[in-house]
């Protein structure tokens, strides 16, 4: 195949965009690719999603693996998207992750991306034609626990203008308007006037800003509704140093180590707390 082709043209310009947008973006990074240009690409996201336990709980879960393969009839056909790593979700299961409902040849590798990472963290899903109907009605029954991470995903863009101490500084790209997700054209910035002759020029340095830090609550790191009951939590004994699993009633008077013997007045909460609600167990690390 030539070099040359329409194809091999837009995998490297996937490459290079993906590259640069998510160079030191701790939410979305690429972890593996394969191919010259890349062709798949294994790609790990840290941000909130939900997996289920063995016994059926619903547990939080903060790293996923994703791979993504781009056909032979990429673009005009969609990347074949799976993950690696279990998820509870509507619109994913073991083979593939619904993308139909979005994927356009015209969006980029890295737009794909950002909207996976969206759907892990129940930002969006789709319930109507799920590939999961358990986690699409548990999702229709508990939107108000939704979504369970709701940062933005996307980088902030690092032609944006930036304070350096009290002088503003803006830098002015050439090319055509960018389009941010979901909205117009927006137009550049206007470029600064040139300074006098002799006055120093402050340059902004090119390292992204922190992502915000997600939002918790005193119990725990998901948003609990007000009708989940606690079950029980887990300690620490301060004598051996065990993990054991108390009962609500722990809190307000004694209880004893199953372990060492050891009594202790009352329980503080070290690990995790598990509350009951909407047919379901939810463990939540403290």
């Amino acid at each position: 195949m030539s070099t040359g082709s329409p194809r091999i043209r837009r995998l490297q310009s996937d490459y290079e965009k993906t590259r640069q947008r998510f160079e030191g973006w701790p939410l979305i990074r690429i972890v593996g690719v394969e191919g010259s240009p890349p062709e798949q690409y294994k790609i790990a996201y840290h941000i909130r999603g939900l997996h289920v336990l063995d016994g059926g709980a619903i547990e939080e879960r903060q790293e996923h693996l994703i791979e993504v393969n781009l056909s032979l009839g990429y673009p005009k056909r969609m990347p074949h998207c799976k993950m690696l790593t279990p998820i509870f979700h509507p619109n994913f299961d073991p083979a593939s992750i619904c993308i139909g409902d979005f994927w356009a040849a015209s969006e980029g590798l890295e737009d794909l991306l950002i909207r996976i990472g969206r759907m892990i963290a129940y930002q969006e899903y789709n319930t109507k034609s799920p590939l999961n109907g358990l986690a699409a009605k548990w999702a229709a029954e508990n939107s108000r626990l939704l979504p369970v991470d709701s940062r933005e995903l996307s980088p902030p863009a690092l032609n944006q203008a930036e304070t350096i101490g009290e002088s503003p500084v803006v830098i002015a790209t050439e090319g055509p308007p960018s389009r941010p997700a979901g909205g117009e054209f927006a137009p550049h910035p206007p470029a600064q006037p040139t300074p006098p002759p002799g006055q120093e020029v402050l340059m902004p340095t090119r390292q992204r800003p922190a992502p915000p830090e997600p939002e918790t609550t005193t119990a725990g790191t998901i948003k609990l509704a007000e009708d989940l009951t606690l079950v029980h939590l887990t300690v620490r004994c301060d004598k051996c140093h065990r993990e054991c699993q108390v009962g609500l009633d722990a809190l307000q008077s004694a209880f004893r180590c199953p372990s060492c013997g050891a009594t202790h007045v009352a329980a503080t909460p070290y690990k995790c707390v598990a509350f009951e609600g909407a047919g379901l167990i939810w463990f939540v690390d403290r």
